[in-house]
């Protein structure tokens, strides 16, 4: 198949679907702040249903997200799935998605992968993290990267902020 989207509308239902039946977490849901429907959907989608190449933009008035994934496994039961690629996003309100009054805005760039095996959850090999803007407690902090594997116990590699308000080098094992 290879699919176009040009100026899409979509709901976050239905993406929060989309996720639940990818992941095989059926309790997944955004928070009560996030918006009822992204507004702007652009992109392509090409490949096989277990092989899918994603370029996609979504926009709306909690932010912007870009992402360009390669997608394996999705429908293989019997395999975890397989998504790598670059993530990107510009002033993401994860307050407001998440429903987390402690989050803000957030603008970052990452090329990762993750590997999602259906019963035990996800684990995310971060091949870089670059943190231009991250909302905590009414605070932004910038110039953060990042690289290692976090999973739902533990992350494991190297943390590096330059922001002045918090400036450190983590390198280790976290759980």
């Amino acid at each position: 198949f290879d699919i176009r989207l040009d100026n899409c509308n979509t709901t976050v239902d239905g993406l929060e679907k989309l996720i639940q039946g990818a992941t095989g977490n059926p309790s997944f849901r955004f928070g009560k702040g996030r918006p009822s429907t992204w507004e702007s959907l652009f992109g392509r989608v090409k490949g096989r249903v277990n092989d899918i190449l994603a370029s996609l933009y979504l926009g709306s008035g909690v932010g912007d997200v870009l992402a360009d994934v390669n997608v394996l496994n999705a429908m293989d039961r019997n395999k975890s799935i397989q998504v790598t690629g670059d993530l990107m996003t510009e002033d993401l309100d994860l307050g407001k998605i998440l429903d987390n009054k402690l989050l803000g805005l957030c603008t970052i760039s990452s090329t990762m992968k993750a590997d999602i095996v259906r019963e035990k959850g996800p684990v995310l090999s971060i091949e870089s993290l670059l943190v231009d803007r991250l909302g905590l407690k009414g605070h932004d902090y910038t110039d953060i990267s990042a690289n290692g594997k976090l999973s739902t116990e533990k992350f494991e590699g190297q943390v590096v902020s330059h922001d002045p308000a918090c400036d450190f080098l983590f390198k280790g094992l976290f759980s």
